[in-house]
This record gives C-alpha cells, structure tokens and sequence, in this order.
C-alpha cells in the first residue's frame, strides 16, 4: 500500500490514512518507534503545543531523527498502557486525529490520562509535518466528549450545512472572541442551547479548562477569558471537514490585560454540527503559553514531568 506500478510512491487515499493513523497510534503507545516513524519522511517537521513544560516543551522538531530522540526521551519516565481514538477527519492530503491514552509514569508507579490532537499532512505515503497538542488531566477531569445515544450512534444527524458555510461561520466565531458580549448573537445564532463545551485540561491548573454543559455556560466562560486577554489578531488553518465535524489549528495574538504580556497562542479546535447548529466543541491550547502570560516573571523554560 503506498506504492505505484512503477515503484514510486503515490498520495494515500482516505481510507489508506484512517488505516495509518490508527496505526500510529497503536504502534505509539506500545512503544514501537520504528513501526511509529516508519510513517514520516525523514525531513519530517514535527510542532508541540505544551499543556506545560516538560518532555513535551513547546517547540519545533526538525527531522525524523530528532523526534526519534525526543520520543526515548518519554520512553525513560512513562510506558504506555492503552489508548482509544476519538475522532479522525480527513481531507485531502491531511488529517486530523483526536485519542486519549494512558501512561504508567515508571518512578512513582500512577497512570497518567493524557488528550491528544494531531494534525498531519501527508507528501505521497509519509508524514512530512504534524502538529500536536495535548494535556494531562486528574482522572476526575478526564471526560472528554459529548455522551452519545445509541440511535445517534447508528444514525447521526446530517451538519446541515454546506462545507462552505461551516467554515465560514468557523471564522466569525473566532473573530467574535474578541468582543463577546457585543458579538453575543452570533452564538446564540450558531450554538444548541445544550452545547457540550470540553476545554481539555486540568481545572488546578487553569481555570478556563474543563467541561461546560449548555450555551450560557459556555459563553460566560469565554466572556471571562475576554476579561484577562485581548484578541488582537487570529488566523485559522489546516481547515478538515468530514460528517458534521469540523477541525482547525487556531492561531491567536493575545495581550494579557494584567501583564501586558502579549504572545501568540495555538489552539486545536474540533466542532460538531447537527441541523444546523454547533452541538459539541473540544478545544486544546497551548496551556504552558497561558499561564506564562499570566505570571510577572519570566523564566526559562524548564524539564518537568507530570
């Protein structure tokens, strides 16, 4: 699979990436890494979103090499124990997966739940760029997804919506964050009332994260985000839409109203649609950059663990 007639390499279909990725996953958390990487060019980028510094510090990887080393680097401290995918959307060239998994921390023998995004763009058969988010949650916390009903399940309700129009009202709900409460129609025009809202994370460590149920929930917690930072600009790529569900990378300049700390933020959002209207929202952030922010020191990033 992967290889032309002629023995070159040829573009994946969607199924050939949905087999792949949930090989890669599997293979991730069973600790085989040639069987992992054996899926990505050597050239390969690869971009952390922290949820905290740590193993995983925000930053960018260049080449297949050097995400082999960091990939050893978490195979001292954790060992996998199981994993369940989420979501897959794939469109074109790229995909993005959502799947939560579990890490035996070896020295102080606990598990660890951890949420995980990836966005990855294919160049023929072999990953040349991921994009990966994640957070480690408190069992307590780890909740994450809307709870479905069996005949949703069999039968899911249709988006309601042309790709084109998701992406679009996509867009002016990211611009509508800036100013909530003067954009507040274009959420009660977008979302259920009964929204399941799931901002992945744990609560102790900031506060915006954690799951809101119904629309007025949700939009007080984004009108409090509003308060402590400034949107001054966002842009959204690596757009995915497939049955009802929509993924982008969200990239957002903020200033922080109590520091004055201004940093770009990247967020990995996923939105389910139903009828016409917005029924679940998963966002990951770049939690480590938040509560930077949020700090009058500056430091250095530091190597902790979970």
């Amino acid at each position: 699979m992967g290889v032309g007639a002629d023995g070159a390499p040829h573009q994946l279909s969607g199924a050939d990436i949905r087999c792949r990725v949930a090989n890669m996953t599997q293979s991730r958390i069973a600790e085989n890494l040639n069987g992992f990487l054996s899926h990505f060019a050597a050239d390969a980028t690869v971009h952390y979103n922290s949820a905290k510094d740590g193993l995983f510090t925000r930053g960018t990887l260049e080449g297949r090499d050097a995400f082999r080393a960091n990939l050893r680097q978490i195979q001292e401290v954790y060992r996998g124990v199981d994993c369940e995918i989420l979501n897959i959307l794939v469109e074109g060239d790229s995909a993005w997966v959502r799947w939560r998994s579990h890490w035996r921390h070896i020295g102080k023998n606990r598990i660890v739940t951890v949420y995980m995004a990836n966005f990855l763009r294919w160049r023929n058969d072999k990953v040349i760029e991921m994009h990966e988010f994640l957070d480690a949650v408190t069992p307590a916390t780890a909740t994450y997804g809307a709870s479905a009903t069996f005949d949703a399940i069999l039968q899911p309700p249709p988006p309601g919506l042309e790709r084109g129009e998701i992406v679009a009202r996509a867009h002016r709900i990211a611009a509508a964050h800036a100013a909530p409460e003067a954009n507040s129609d274009v959420f009660r025009q977008y979302f259920s009332p009964d929204v399941v809202c799931d901002f992945v994370g744990d609560p102790s460590r900031l506060y915006y994260a954690g799951k809101r149920v119904g629309l007025a929930a949700m939009f007080d917690l984004i009108c409090a985000a509003a308060v402590d930072f400034e949107q001054l600009r966002f842009s959204l790529s690596d757009i995915a839409v497939e049955g009802g569900w929509f993924a982008c990378r969200r990239t957002v300049e903020w200033r922080h109203r109590g520091t004055g700390k201004q940093r770009c933020v990247e967020f990995a959002d996923f939105l389910k649609f139903e009828n016409g209207q917005i029924v679940e929202v998963v966002e990951f952030r770049d939690t480590a950059t938040m509560v930077r922010m949020q700090s009058d020191q500056d430091y250095a990033e530091r190597r902790v663990i979970y």
